[in-house]
């Protein structure tokens, strides 16, 4: 038998965080003391012993609930104490919101189309890279971007080119829209821009779809090589690329391989940034922003829904408007929270990668520099599918096979947004249990 699992405790405001508990100190002594953990072992009754309570989600406000009994490693959202850390900068930010003599009462009115000057100014000024406010125009998240983007560039019929592996999700936006959703060729982690030249001359194909930068769901970075010809591809063929650039600023640290967003590379029509402040502050905004030439912009302000809509959720831009601004030394509040989460999930990540490597040496992944995710390769026999509902089941701990993400049948998508560093050995060691009782059967 291996050392017991020493628990690490740290405090947590818990009355800040209605709908979440923590890690209470009872339930840690008790899986302390009571109980072993070694992945190359199990009870005789293939149940995993008892464990000391983890975070959960179960508030009326949110769309997915995380139960204290279950790691659940698909939840690729902020964790209760990023979430806690952008509440008080958004409190802060709409407390001097609503003292502004230019916004009161205006900002309670339809808003304007493309969104509010003053805030795609700010959001440009952010983004940096020579980012222009008329390039601007604010939705309300990746998802509203993609949609209206598609519904504008595309028809139904048309074909959209996603990597493999993607975003497990974007096949149903693109759907939703009468596209047909056609899985690149791959050459290893790159695009076989050769080969996809023939499906391209035999489909009615008016778009791509990427998520460049840390993907989701591998980590990846994207070379600047490989955007380069990927600008030179959709270019030849008038294709209109979709860059899903939401994770983009939330680097750990320096780049192996820095290179800038894709358009700060290319300002043709071709080239369309996606992103919004879903992963870098909150979800619950709903409010994000494409990055596109003046002629993209102009066919989406012209479409009846932008029209109608009355310019996507003002309210909270105006908000957004006040938390981008810069004091005289050139900070933001929206500067200070990004550079606390990139170092949260930095610390997160870490000890994740550091658990993999010490409970599964037979898995392999790529370590990320940013985002939310890993994605591990488990041994060729293991069908993700399969081993989901042993380890659910069983050993009460979830994830996304790679399968739904496009990826090869033994390979998982996992995230480390949501918990605490020190619950990391937890979630890992119940995933290495299930994996070894899944291929000793």
């Amino acid at each position: 038998m291996g050392p017991p699992h020493r628990l690490v405790l740290r405090s947590v405001n818990t009355v800040a965080l209605r709908g979440f508990k923590g890690i209470s100190s009872s339930s840690a002594r008790k899986s302390h003391m009571g109980s072993t953990r070694n992945s190359g072992s199990i009870p005789a009754s293939g149940v995993a012993p008892e464990v000391a309570k983890l975070s959960e989600q179960t508030s009326e406000w949110c769309q997915t609930h995380v139960l204290a009994d279950v790691f659940n490693f698909s939840a690729g959202q902020p964790g209760p104490d990023l979430l806690d850390k952008s509440c008080s900068m958004i409190k802060l930010a709409s407390e001097q919101t609503f003292k502004d003599e230019e916004a009161w009462p205006w900002m309670m009115q339809y808003g304007s189309v493309d969104g509010p000057p003053r805030l795609r100014k700010n959001l440009s000024e952010f983004l940096g890279n020579g980012t222009l406010m008329e390039d601007v125009f604010i939705t309300t998240g990746v998802t509203n971007g993609l949609h209206i983007l598609g519904s504008a560039l595309a028809s139904p019929g048309d074909a959209v080119i996603v990597e493999q592996p993607t975003y497990f999700l974007a096949k149903g936006i693109f759907s939703d829209l009468g596209l047909d959703v056609i899985p690149a060729p791959m050459d290893g982690d790159s695009i076989d821009l050769e080969a996809l030249s023939g499906i391209v001359s035999t489909r009615k194909v008016k778009l791509m779809y990427l998520v460049p930068v840390h993907s989701n769901p591998t980590g990846l970075c994207k070379t600047r090589e490989q955007k380069e010809s990927i600008i030179d591809f959709v270019k030849k063929h008038s294709i209109y690329l979709l860059a899903d650039e939401v994770y983009e600023m939330l680097s750990f640290g320096p780049r192996a391989n820095p290179c800038p967003p894709f358009t700060a590379l290319c300002r043709d029509p071709n080239i369309v940034s996606v992103s919004s402040f879903s992963k870098i502050c909150a979800p619950g905004l709903r409010l994000g922003w494409f990055l596109a030439h003046s002629d993209v912009v102009g066919r989406v302000k012209a479409s009846g829904v932008s029209h109608s809509g009355g310019g996507m959720n003002p309210l909270v831009g105006a908000f957004m408007c006040h938390a981008l601004e810069e004091d005289s030394e050139g900070n933001s509040r929206m500067g200070d929270l990004l550079k606390e989460t990139q170092r949260v999930l930095g610390e997160k990540c870490q000890k994740l990668c550091e658990s993999l490597e010490r409970n599964m040496p037979s898995c392999q992944f790529h370590r990320p520099e940013g985002g939310y995710f890993v994605f591990l390769e488990l041994p060729d026999t293991v069908n993700a599918e399969d081993l989901l509902v042993v380890a659910e089941q069983t050993f009460k701990v979830k994830f996304t096979p790679g399968p739904r993400c496009f990826g090869r049948p033994n390979t998982i998508r996992i995230s480390f947004a949501f918990y605490q560093p020190e619950e990391m050995e937890e979630g890992v060691q119940r995933l290495a249990r299930a994996l070894d009782h899944y291929l000793a059967a």
